[in-house]
Parts: C-alpha cells; structure tokens; sequence
C-alpha cells in the first residue's frame, strides 16, 4: 500500500511543470554535502528506482507512463500487485522450506558407546558418562 502511493506520488511529480518545487527536488543534485558516518543512507529517489523494479517497471518508460494519469494508475496498481505476489509466493516458500523435515541419511547415523571404567556400564554419550562416573563418587 505504502508503494502504490509512493508510485503514484511520483506520477503526480512527474506532470508538475518545470518550475514547481517538488519536480525540481526530484529532478535536482547536491552541490554540497557529506552523507553521516554510520552508512549511507538511500536517497528518496534511489528508494523510488527501487520499488520501481521490485514493481517490474522499467525507469525508463516513466516519463511517457506518468504522463497518462490513467494508465499511471493502472501502472503502479498491476505492479503492486505483481510486487504482493513475489512477496506472498517468497514467504510461501522460506515457510516450506522451514517445516518441511530434513532427509535423514543413513551415514549421520554414529553407534559410539562410552563404557564406565569403573563399573563397565556402556553409555550413548560422553555427558552420559560424565553424569554416570558421578554416582561413584
């Protein structure tokens, strides 16, 4: 939801004339400036190229879909819909791939015995046999 109005925003922007402020900061570069320490942080414009893959519509053709509000509507609703299905079948498969047990081979399987020095009572593990050779004490 959020990216369909996003998109839809930059449609807007993008029918604004030459001389408003909001088409001018879209289309404008910094003279001056660092980014802070820490990480860059994603400009709004590189956030808006982003979700304009992840919505399957190419940059390229934005000036000529924007310029139809009609098309551009139906633009950013199709690909939203593309982008929450990607999303929806990606979740579907991370949770298959969760749940689904893993194959059970039969070379993981390992029969070692500890036997108890003291008693000769065979153990299936080393704390076993730890936790064992305390009741000798």
């Amino acid at each position: 939801m959020i990216t369909q109005h996003q998109l839809r925003w930059l449609g807007h922007v993008i029918r604004m004339s030459q001389d408003r402020l909001p088409r001018r900061v879209l289309y404008g570069q910094l003279h001056h400036g660092h980014r802070p320490a820490g990480g860059p942080k994603k400009p709004h414009k590189d956030q808006l190229k982003t979700s304009l893959k992840k919505c399957k519509i190419r940059p390229e053709d934005l000036e000529t879909a924007a310029s139809d509000r009609d098309a551009w509507r139906q633009y950013c609703y199709e690909g939203t819909q593309r982008l929450e299905e990607d999303r929806t079948a990606r979740r579907h498969q991370k949770r298959l791939r969760r749940n689904t047990p893993a194959p059970v081979t039969a070379s993981i399987t390992t029969t070692t015995t500890y036997p108890c020095p003291t008693c000769n009572r065979i153990c299936g593990s080393r704390i076993g046999l730890f936790r064992h050779q305390q009741t000798h004490r």
